[in-house]
């Protein structure tokens, strides 16, 4: 992928734009992402020929100061409107490169950036339109606010361009677009949280639609994670045939058991646990045995690098989760991430989720992941804290700017692990984009609450 910046040039980069600061503002940052992130960033200057004014040599023609390109750079100049028309040069070169996505931003939007796209699209790559990063001026037909909304809400996006928000342009530069040419379908992921999520729901979900379920769990008990195993059971609930997964520790079942994290000297060791969102232990736990460790970031960093047989990549994403959880739990506690410890056995409960999630996601390999909104239940959750507030603290942190929701339901449906898988793997948050779904996953959680509890996991094909 390409990030290509069109005319913007000193002599109409200015505030007569439609939205000139949040526009300048999101084309710096893209530029400066694209860069960090080994993606070429190419300009292209408008010449409207000797004795306009704005040709070569005039001032005016040159590149805006805050966009202008470093040494190396490309810039084409094209004397039409389209940045690839053949006699700019542009096409063919990007063609040679064997580039196929295309993130487009700069001026005019009812120009030469709606011309540049429909060619794009008629060349067959894939058009990419970050919002508020294309503008106009006001005409005597349209205001620029009136010209940028036609084209980027309504021209443009399932025809000629996918229209995205700041975010996922902006992870996009840093992991790449995934989705290829223009009319190859995206293998999408569509996750659906109406019973909100913990890891081991995500993990059954994924189960249900990788190829081989059964080879993936032998390789997930294949990990050498201590003293961890993998289970999974087919099941029905409410009518739904399911997937159960049961991760156990030593043999026993704590179920997510890091859904709220102690300190060790907050902590103590004679009480009865009431983790009553995912435990089904009616029994008073002893804690005179391998239960009383706890275990720093650390410590977790040297199970998942040093002992599990994973590729470098997955341990990184496995480490990226945890580390998601521990931040929560040090702002949540008011200290650092290098103080938090966790339970052995929650520890080791939340590698087993989170490692087990990411292995499948890793063999789903979906180009985009697409996150309903996640309903987080309410009322209080009994822990060794006291009564906390649904969503949980930690877990409320996680899900900062992600679309939640109470509804009736008492109890906590989304657990910390769960939020953190979430907005791990999330491209975006919404509703269920157009999909043709070729396979359906139900992970099925531990507690009833009179109504399906699960994650639904529908993979399928998005244009």
């Amino acid at each position: 992928m390409v990030l290509l910046v069109i005319d913007t040039q000193k002599g109409i980069t200015d505030d007569r734009l439609f939205g000139f600061d949040r526009l300048k503002q999101n084309i710096k940052e893209l530029i400066t992402l694209a860069r960090e992130n080994g993606k070429e960033v190419i300009f292209v200057q408008h010449d409207d020929g000797p004795g306009t004014g704005f040709s070569v040599g005039d001032e005016e023609f040159e590149i805006f100061d805050e966009f202008a390109p470093e040494t190396g750079e490309k810039v084409f100049i094209k004397t039409v409107n389209s940045a690839l028309h053949p006699t700019v040069g542009l096409l063919d070169y990007l063609k040679q490169k064997k580039e196929t996505s295309i993130m487009t931003v700069g001026l005019q939007t009812n120009f030469c950036i709606d011309a540049t796209i429909k060619s794009g699209f008629d060349n067959g790559f894939e058009m990419i339109v970050p919002e508020y990063t294309n503008s106009t001026f006001n005409s005597d037909y349209m205001s620029g606010e009136t010209a940028y909304r036609y084209y980027n809400e309504m021209m443009w996006p399932g025809r000629f361009a996918k229209c995205i928000g700041m975010d996922e342009a902006r992870k996009l530069l840093k992991e790449g677009a995934g989705s290829g040419v223009k009319g190859k379908a995206m293998k999408t992921l569509y996750l659906e949280c109406n019973m909100g999520a913990a890891g081991d729901m995500i993990t059954a979900a994924l189960s249900e639609i990788v190829d081989d379920a059964d080879a993936s769990f032998a390789k997930l008990n294949a990990l050498d994670i201590p003293g961890v195993t993998f289970t999974r059971e087919k099941t029905v609930k409410y009518g739904i045939t399911g997937t159960y997964v049961s991760v156990k520790v030593n043999g026993e079942e704590e179920g997510e058991y890091d859904a709220h994290h102690h300190h060790d000297h907050e902590h103590s060791h004679d009480h009865e646990h009431h983790h009553d969102h995912e435990h089904h232990h009616d029994h008073e736990h002893s804690h005179d045995h391998e239960h009383h460790h706890h275990r720093g970031l650390a410590d977790i960093e040297h199970i998942v690098r040093g002992h599990m047989n994973l590729p470098e990549s997955i341990q990184d994403e496995v480490m990226d989760v945890y580390k998601i959880i521990a931040e929560a739990e040090s702002h949540v506690h008011g200290t650092t991430v290098s103080e938090i410890h966790f339970h052995e056995v929650g520890a080791l409960d939340a590698i087993a989720d989170i490692t087990a999630a990411c292995v499948l996601m890793n063999e789903i390999k979906p180009d985009e992941v697409v996150v309903s909104p996640v309903h987080v239940g309410c009322g209080e959750v009994k822990c060794a804290h006291g009564i906390l507030p649904v969503p949980a603290p930690a877990t409320a942190y996680i899900l900062r700017d992600v679309p939640i929701y109470g509804g009736n339901i008492r109890g906590e449906l989304c657990t910390p692990t769960g939020a953190a898988l979430l907005k791990h793997f999330a491209t975006r948050f919404g509703n269920m984009p157009i999909i043709r779904v070729k396979s359906i996953g139900y992970g099925l959680g531990k507690k009833d609450f009179g109504t399906l509890s699960a994650v639904r996991a529908m993979l399928g094909e998005t244009d």
